[in-house]
């Protein structure tokens, strides 16, 4: 007998799609929030989805969070989330991550790629990039506030005429003494 046994029907593999998205610029050391959104275009489900973003250099990690995914930061290089499934037909709660840029100026490009098991045979919308302008701080103009300055030259020294008017009126705001009760001649 020559004929093969039975195959298990092939099960075609889900069609998943990443979108990423973030603010267009950022203040030198200010912060930086992407969102990470995997759709599952069917026509099957996903098992062990995993979405990796590789930040870009100069950066520093502050959180990686969504809900139902589990996510790890490896230093300052790259973020990873995972989830058991995705559903033919559905989106999976948003992954917020949140960088610091740099404290110069530059530009930021990170791609973020998502992978499922099976694999997803149309790799085109399987990556996302959103770039980011890092803009130096302005330089604003130091202007003093507060009392006016303190003169740097020394008062000078007291007069004889002040130094009498002194012990005559030892408290210039006090009121003067009441004059001495009449005598009688």
């Amino acid at each position: 007998n020559n004929t093969p046994p039975p195959q298990p029907p092939l099960t075609p593999a889900p069609d998943l799609a990443l979108v990423k998205t973030g603010s267009a610029t950022v203040t030198a050391a200010g912060s930086v929030s992407y969102s990470l959104v995997v759709n599952n275009n069917g026509p099957s489900d996903a098992a062990a989805v995993s979405v990796t973003d590789t930040l870009p250099a100069g950066v520093t990690f502050v959180s990686a969070v969504g809900t139902g995914w589990t996510c790890l930061n490896a230093g300052n290089v790259s973020v990873t989330c995972t989830r058991p499934a995705l559903a033919t037909g559905t989106t999976a709660p948003a992954i917020t991550v949140v960088i610091t840029a740099p404290a110069h100026a530059a530009t930021l490009s990170s791609t973020a790629i998502v992978t499922p098991a099976p694999t997803d045979p149309p790799p085109g919308t399987n990556t996302s990039n959103t770039p980011t302008t890092v803009t130096a701080p302005a330089d604003l103009p130091l202007v003093p506030t507060g009392p006016p300055s303190v003169p740097t030259t020394p008062p000078a020294p007291p007069t004889p005429s002040d130094t009498r008017n002194a012990a005559l009126h030892p408290h210039p705001t006090a009121a003067p003494p009441p004059p001495p009760p009449d005598r009688p001649p």
